[in-house]
């Protein structure tokens, strides 16, 4: 069984279709959509192209997506500063009813039989929650906090946009990567299981995609295009704000 996982693909089209076009490669068996589709430029078109493949496909929620319906009451208070906040409602007015009706039904997490690999857990940020922060850098404390009471043999994530895999209480975390807004380089990165988990990098045309985004009227659009396409932040500076996060 082959499984692909594409984990904060935040509305970034020309990056999804590139992914899209490059598991044709692949006799994927299921398609794993690991949270965080939006916000971003092209929320709404990103969710009609997955829903358009005839791939078997799975969809989880991310942290923005548990944000998203959370504002669908209007006496919450959202947390979140102006600028992400008017991101928000900028995609509330392109999806469609039956998108957020399709949102807000996806499960937290997806347990799946992943052959001699075992049981795969797929969720956000941890099994426990879609919005908690773990590199690792994490203490082996902490991390055992986290996966010790989980019964899957693999546990993959996303969240952080950045790749990792690495071993906790005999358990494989494996970090999917983002597609849309990706750390350390350009690319959209995604994972594949087949035989062993495999971290995929997609490229595409950087250029053509800065040109799609820049033509929207997304909030911040030159801001997208900096810091999600053209100039990724890097890995050390990403780790810093995670790690000072938690403290």
């Amino acid at each position: 069984m082959a499984i692909a996982a594409l984990y904060d693909i935040h509305g970034n089209l020309p990056a999804l279709e590139a992914v899209m076009k490059e598991l044709e490669k692949y006799e994927v068996d299921l398609l794993v959509i690991g949270g965080d589709i939006l916000p971003g430029p092209f929320a709404s078109e990103c969710l009609d192209l997955l829903l358009k493949s005839p791939l078997k496909m799975k969809f989880i929620l991310g942290n923005c997506e548990e944000e998203y319906i959370k504002q669908m009451d209007t006496t919450y208070l959202s947390p979140l500063p102006d600028q992400v906040f008017e991101q928000f409602e900028w995609v509330r007015q392109t999806l469609v009813p039956f998108q957020e009706l399709f949102i807000s039904e996806w499960p937290v997490s997806l347990e799946v039989d992943g052959g001699k690999l075992g049981k795969i857990l797929f969720c956000h940020g941890t099994p426990q929650d879609t919005n908690e922060i773990f590199t690792p850098k994490t203490s082996e404390e902490r991390l055992l906090e986290i996966f010790s009471p989980v019964k899957a043999d693999l546990i993959v994530c996303g969240h952080t946009h950045f790749q990792f895999d690495f071993e906790v209480d005999k358990k494989r975390i494996v970090n999917a990567g983002s597609v849309g807004m990706p750390v350390g380089k350009q690319g959209a990165f995604w994972l594949l299981i087949d035989e062993e988990p495999r971290l995929m990098q997609t490229i595409y045309d950087f250029q053509e995609a800065a040109t799609r985004v820049k033509a929207t009227a997304f909030p911040n659009a030159l801001d997208f295009v900096d810091k999600a396409i053209l100039n990724p932040p890097s890995l050390d500076s990403m780790l810093q704000v995670f790690e000072g996060a938690k403290s």
